[in-house]
């Protein structure tokens, strides 16, 4: 995971945005995760100016992130 982690820090921009990102009011950013070929998590983040922010890491099973009511 830490490896994936860097990734991200170095590489931010490169991922795809997430399909969560049309329901919420942040550019949420994702990364398929998981060893071997077979990927089965999703890292969820976004990019800050300063940081980056991981929301949540999910089974690619689960559904998605909703807005809070």
């Amino acid at each position: 995971m830490g490896d994936a982690l860097d990734t991200i820090t170095s590489n931010s921009e490169s991922f795809p945005l997430a399909r969560e990102s049309e329901e919420l009011p942040l550019q949420v950013r994702q990364m398929l995760y998981g060893a071997g070929k077979r990927k089965t998590h999703r890292i969820l983040f976004a990019v800050r100016p300063d940081r980056i922010v991981v929301h949540r890491i999910r089974h690619v099973a689960q559904g998605g992130i909703e807005r809070p009511k």
